[in-house]
C-alpha cells in the first residue's frame, strides 16, 4: 500500500490540476482532499469515451491500468516515415511513445550484439556458440546447454549466447555499433546490456533496424521533408541523412539471422496464428523486458520496417506471466494486424511475395538445426527464452539456483496490484 501511494502521489503531482492548486497557494492536505472529491468527467474505455462521476485520484488509478502502445513504420531505402502512432488516445494520454518515450528494449537489442560479432569476429549464421549457463564473476544466467548456431540462438532468443558474443566482441564495440545505427541513448558498458537493459525509443530502434534492410546504409527517419508557405516558397527542405554502417554482406547476414525469428523462432507461432504464412519473408525480433513490463516486436519486410512497443505508463504495472507478457503476445499482434492491412492495400505495392535482395556472392546460409526442439545437454529443454532475465548475483556459500531470477538493481519497481 505504501508503494502504491508513493506511485500515485508522483502521478498526482504531475497533473495540471495539482500544479494549479499549488500555484494558488492551497496547502498540500487540502489539495489531497480536493483530489478525493468525486466530479463529473470523461474517461477512456476501449469501447469509447465514457461520462462518469469519480474522484481525480480514482481517475488516475483507473487510467494507470490501461495498456499503452506505440507504432512507427518507415521505408528503409528512403527514411520516409509512413506511419507514426504515438499512443492509444491523445485526449486522455497526451504522450508520444514513438520518440518521446524511452523504454527498456529487451531482446530487440540482441541484433546489435550479433552484428558486432559478425563484423569484428568474422562469425556467420552457422557459427556455433555455447548455450550453457553463463557465469561471470558474481553473476549467473541460466542456459540450456549444448552449442547453438547464431541463427538458432537469435531465433530462440537465447540469453547466454548473446552474453558470450558481447563478451567476445567487447561491449564498447557493441555500443559503437548501436551508435553507428543511430542509437544515441546512454548504454551501460556492463555485460547485461547485451540483453537490452537500456531505455531506447521506437524511433531510434526502427532507424537502426532499417539499416539492415537498406544494404547496411543508415537513413535517418523523417516525416516532413519540405515546408512551403501559401505562395509556394520553400521555407525548409530536409536533405536525407545517409551513412554507410556496414557492407551489404554484413547487412544481409543480419537479415538472414532475423528471418529465423519469423520462420521457426519466437515470432513464428503468433505470425501463423495471425494468418501470415511462413513463405512471407520477415526479418524481425521479439523483445520482453523484466517482469513483463514491456513487449516489443521489430519487423522488416523488404520495402517496409515497422516497430511496435506495448506496456504501461509505469513499469510496476505489468502482466504476471511471460506467457501473456512476452513481445510475441504484446507487440507482435499489433504488427501483424497492421501489416495484413498494408499487404491488402495493393496501391502501396508492398506484397507478401516480396523477397529481400541477396548479394550475388553471399554464401552465409546454413540449415536450421532447431536444436531447442530436440533437447540437448545436461540443461537441455524445449523452452525458448524471449525475456530480459538479467544476471543474478550469486550469494556466497549458497548454491546457484537454476530457475530464472532477476537483478533487482535493474528493476524499475516492485509488483503492484492496483486492485488492493
Amino acid at each position: 500500500k505504501t508503494q502504491i501511494n508513493s506511485l500515485m502521489m508522483s502521478s498526482v503531482r504531475r497533473t495540471g490540476r495539482y500544479k494549479q492548486l499549488k500555484a494558488e497557494g492551497m496547502p498540500e492536505d487540502s489539495i489531497m482532499m480536493d483530489f478525493q472529491k468525486p466530479v463529473k468527467m470523461s474517461r477512456f474505455t476501449w469501447q469509447g469515451e465514457e461520462e462518469v462521476e469519480m474522484s481525480p485520484w480514482d481517475s488516475i488509478r483507473y487510467h494507470k491500468q490501461i495498456a499503452q502502445a506505440g507504432l512507427m513504420s518507415m521505408e528503409p531505402a528512403t527514411g520516409d516515415i509512413k506511419a507514426w502512432v504515438g499512443g492509444i488516445d491523445w485526449q486522455h494520454f497526451q504522450y508520444d511513445h514513438v520518440k518521446q518515450g524511452k523504454r527498456q528494449v529487451g531482446s530487440t537489442f540482441k541484433p546489435f550484439v550479433y552484428a558486432t560479432a559478425i563484423m569484428h569476429l568474422g562469425m556467420t549464421p552457422c557459427s556455433a556458440v555455447s548455450n550453457a549457463s553463463f557465469n561471470k564473476g558474481s553473476y549467473h544466467v541460466p542456459g540450456r546447454g549444448g552449442m547453438l548456431t547464431l541463427r538458432d540462438a537469435l531465433a530462440q532468443s537465447q540469453n547466454p549466447v548473446a552474453l558470450r558474443l558481447a563478451e567476445m566482441s567487447g561491449t564498447s564495440n557493441v555500443i559503437q555499433t548501436a551508435r553507428d545505427l543511430g542509437v544515441t541513448t546512454d548504454i551501460s558498458t556492463s555485460l547485461p546490456m547485451a540483453l537490452g537493459t537500456s531505455d531506447i525509443t521506437i524511433y531510434e530502434m526502427l532507424g537502426a533496424y532499417s539499416t539492415f534492410a537498406n544494404f547496411g546504409n543508415y537513413t535517418k527517419p523523417e516525416m516532413i521533408w519540405r515546408i512551403e508557405d501559401a505562395n509556394g516558397r520553400v521555407i525548409k527542405e530536409v536533405k536525407p541523412v545517409v551513412k554507410e554502417v556496414m557492407n551489404e554482406m554484413y547487412a544481409y547476414t543480419m537479415i538472414d539471422l532475423m528471418k529465423g525469428v519469423a520462420e521457426f523462432g519466437t515470432a513464428s507461432g503468433e505470425l501463423r496464428r495471425r494468418g501470415i504464412p511462413v513463405t512471407t519473408e520477415i526479418a524481425g525480433k521479439t523483445g520482453t523486458t523484466q517482469n513483463n513490463s514491456d513487449g516489443w516486436f521489430m519487423g522488416i519486410v523488404p520495402k517496409l520496417a515497422t516497430g511496435v512497443w506495448v506496456g504501461w505508463e509505469d513499469r510496476a504495472t505489468h502482466f504476471w506471466s511471460t506467457g501473456e507478457g512476452q513481445g510475441a503476445k504484446m507487440g507482435l499482434p499489433i504488427w501483424a494486424i497492421f501489416m495484413k492491412k498494408v499487404f491488402a492495400n495493393k496501391e502501396l505495392n508492398i506484397l507478401m511475395e516480396d523477397k529481400f535482395i541477396k548479394p550475388a556472392n553471399w554464401t552465409g546460409s546454413c540449415s536450421d538445426l532447431n536444436n531447442l526442439r530436440n533437447g540437448y545437454g545436461d540443461e537441455g529443454g524445449l523452452q525458448s527464452i524471449d525475456e530480459l532475465k538479467n544476471p543474478t548475483q550469486i550469494v556466497p556459500e549458497k548454491p546457484v539456483k537454476k530457475e530464472d531470477r532477476t537483478n533487482e538493481a535493474l528493476n524499475s519497481g516492485e509488483d503492484i496490484d492496483f486492485n488492493k
